[in-house]
């Protein structure tokens, strides 16, 4: 499995097989805390109990990130683009 890492994941940079060029992934967000403060989800590499539930940097990458999905329309010179 190659290897990536992750700013490749974060900058676009990321090449990989069955997504576009230049996909986006971004942090699972997981809410605010009571102190307001954003919290992620998959960043932890044990469960509540203790066991461990990330034992690579795949893993890691796979359970802290989530790909973007990012489309839309626009017009140029009276052309649409969608995307």
């Amino acid at each position: 499995m190659d290897k990536y890492i992750v700013s490749q994941y974060l900058n676009g940079s990321l090449v990989r097989n069955g997504r576009s060029l230049n996909s986006f992934y971004s942090y699972r967000f997981g809410g605010l805390n009571e102190k307001g403060e954003p919290t992620f989800l998959g960043i932890y590499a044990k469960d509540e109990e203790g066991n461990v539930i990330i034992s690579s940097q795949e893993e890691a990458l796979a359970s802290a990130l989530v790909y973007i999905v990012v489309g839309g329309t626009f017009v140029f010179r009276g052309i649409e683009y969608q995307f």
